[in-house]
């Protein structure tokens, strides 16, 4: 073996957009990120970055705030 590579594909983000991620879904969850961010991002690919940042989302939506 000369070289050691990872198997499977490449992170689409880097470690720190991930953590930026990571710290913007702790404060809005899943779906209120998306909304925040400029980029579009699927919902799976914050969730699996939640995951890889033990945070723990709540099933189902959140109510909504009075007006």
């Amino acid at each position: 073996m000369v070289g050691h590579e990872n198997r499977g594909r490449r992170r689409t983000y880097k470690y720190p957009d991930r953590k930026r991620m990571a710290n913007l879904i702790r404060e809005h969850g899943a779906r209120g990120t998306r909304e925040v961010l400029s980029r579009q991002i699927c919902l799976n690919t914050l969730l699996a970055i939640a995951k890889e940042f033990e945070i723990e989302l709540k099933k189902g939506r959140r109510p909504r705030r009075a007006a």
